[in-house]
């Protein structure tokens, strides 16, 4: 099954050669570029359609971020004519997501409350796109459609402008458990393993939902340094294991300007600086793990920010887990980490930051995380 639509939706030959010739681009991006366009005409030949897969999104009443992918999929994701649901609601499994064609630059409408936005897919197929408009705090829904492909629906979570505290979550080591070299994890986990073959960190899921009790109508907002292909997927698990329900920020595993692959731990301080910029009111909980880069990045982020921070929330690996994650973070804050608390809890901290005193409680799971932030009034009995 073809649709004649594609041309709406992709590039022309043209345009993609004058995206070519922009001498800004290094040889790299350049080669990347050709193999996607390869991989996209191969998709086409093969009658494969193009395919808008749902994200979750946030925003406010006055703007809301928007996440999709589109890639191209085989016509055996068709019924009578019509996208299978569940490829667009879970995507492409496994290692097909990887080898699935993204459609670079696709044209995509928004309809948001009635009323009609363009937004345009990046390199990759991905969108990340900002719209201004005026929704009712909670959780809304907003259509997206490109020619050629079925509409979908996505998720947002618009936040109340009278909610002060969120909470942003790591998920490597700090929600699932992983049991591998960090070199080999994320091919492991995107390549091999679905959500059922994942292990959430006990009582994690638990700890986090009483936040959510404890600050109704708080945003859960989660960060990785995984790639956009797995977003279905780790949606799958969260939701699975009874996570709190929120939007993923993840990257692209392909290169910049100046860089073979992207930096993930500078994907992650750009995250949270966007987050600090886009609710300038909003403090944060954040919850990572002691595997090397969270508690840098986080108390630097404490240093630069100290009015946009709660509390930070440490994971304690154990000992293979540290082994295997390349050792555990040194002292994150230096001098301005102190002791906190019990000194039978000897890795509490508090982080002086001006003014302010930042806890930082550290547990090997969420069971015992649970206890100390209720034990310093961090949350509810």
């Amino acid at each position: 099954m073809t649709h004649p639509e594609h041309t709406e939706v992709l590039q022309d030959t043209a345009a993609v050669r004058r995206h070519y010739s922009d001498r800004t681009r290094n040889r790299v991006m350049k080669t990347e570029d050709t193999w996607h366009q390869f991989r996209l005409g191969l998709a086409r030949r093969r009658g494969q359609n193009v395919t808008m897969l749902s994200m979750t999104g946030y925003g406010c009443r006055r703007w809301v971020r928007i996440f999709s992918r589109v890639v191209m999929a085989p016509d055996s994701d068709f019924e009578n004519g019509l996208r299978v649901a569940k490829v667009i609601a879970d995507g492409v499994r496994g290692w097909r997501n990887f080898i699935s064609a993204p459609v670079p630059f696709a044209e995509l409408t928004v309809e948001i409350a009635g009323r009609e936005f363009s937004v345009v897919a990046d390199r990759g197929g991905v969108v990340d796109a900002v719209v201004e408009t005026d929704l009712e705090p909670g959780w809304q829904q907003v259509r997206l459609h490109a020619p050629g492909s079925e509409s979908t629906t996505a998720d947002v979570h618009i936040i109340d402008d009278s909610t002060y505290t969120g909470v942003v979550c790591d998920i490597d080591d700090t929600v699932v458990v992983t049991t591998l070299p960090r070199p080999l994890l994320a091919a492991w986990n995107s390549f091999v393993l679905d959500e059922h073959a994942r292990t959430p960190t006990p009582g994690m899921a638990v700890m986090m939902e009483r936040l959510m009790v404890n600050h109704p109508g708080s945003p859960v907002i989660y960060i990785s340094t995984g790639a956009w292909n797995v977003a279905q997927t780790l949606t799958r698990f969260l939701t699975r294991n009874l996570y709190p329900k929120g939007p993923l920020l993840l990257t692209d595993w392909g290169p910049t300007a100046d860089r073979w692959f992207r930096s993930g731990r500078l994907h992650k301080v750009q995250q949270l600086e966007r987050l600090a910029q886009d609710f300038p009111e909003m403090s944060w909980v954040l919850i990572g793990d002691d595997g090397q880069h969270d508690p840098g990045i986080y108390a630097d982020f404490v240093r630069r920010h100290p009015e946009h921070v709660t509390a930070v929330i440490i994971r304690e690996l154990t000992y293979s887990e540290a082994m295997l994650a390349g050792g555990r973070a040194e002292d994150p804050a230096g001098n301005d980490l102190l002791n906190y608390g019990d000194p039978a809890e000897p890795h509490d901290a508090v982080q002086l930051a001006g003014e302010r005193r930042i806890p930082w409680i550290y547990g090997p799971d969420g069971k015992d995380i649970a206890a100390k932030l209720s034990a310093h009034g961090l949350l509810s009995s």
